[in-house]
């Protein structure tokens, strides 16, 4: 067995095999300083990310828009006919599954992303759900049952609408 089998790169060309250990290396660079100098690298995060949205902030909105129309152009024109896999090919998952996937995916990756942040948020005094359980800390209750019960009210309010 090649090492290259532990990252799925046994197939990779070198140019794909540079670019998975330039990123894997830029990462753990960031996790190391993250865990030496945690406030140094949230300064720092922090302030590269004011500043993109401070100067490409409209630039984001316009590829938006800009990929919104250009997918209408796709669906409406003469490209929205074209099948994928050819003329002969059948779709392997019917609507009804193809539908319960689309939204699987996005409900989960919605929980991944902002499931713990918004209760965190919450904890903080910031989620107005989370916020009603902020009598649970004061009743001399651990803190960690109140982050669980941020996270146990931010969970409830996601399955009512998770796309808000």
């Amino acid at each position: 067995m090649k090492p290259w089998y532990a990252f799925g790169l046994d197939d990779a060309g070198n140019d794909e095999k540079a670019l998975f250990f330039v990123t894997a290396s830029a990462l753990f660079l960031l996790a190391i300083i993250g865990l030496v100098n945690p406030q140094f690298l949230n300064s720092t995060l922090t302030g590269a990310y004011d500043w993109v949205l401070n100067y490409f902030g409209w630039w984001f909105m316009a590829l938006g828009f800009a990929l919104l129309i250009f997918s209408f152009f796709m669906v409406l024109s003469r490209y929205g006919n074209i099948r994928i896999g050819g003329q002969d090919a059948e779709p392997e998952f019917g609507t009804f599954s193809w539908l319960a996937m689309v939204f699987t995916v996005g409900y989960s990756g919605s929980i991944i992303i902002w499931g713990v942040p918004t209760a965190a948020a919450g904890h903080r005094g910031l989620d107005r759900v989370a916020r009603a359980f902020v009598h649970v800390h004061s009743r001399g209750l651990p803190r960690t049952r109140h982050v669980v019960s941020a996270l146990r009210a931010r969970l409830r309010a996601h399955r009512v609408y998770p796309w808000h």
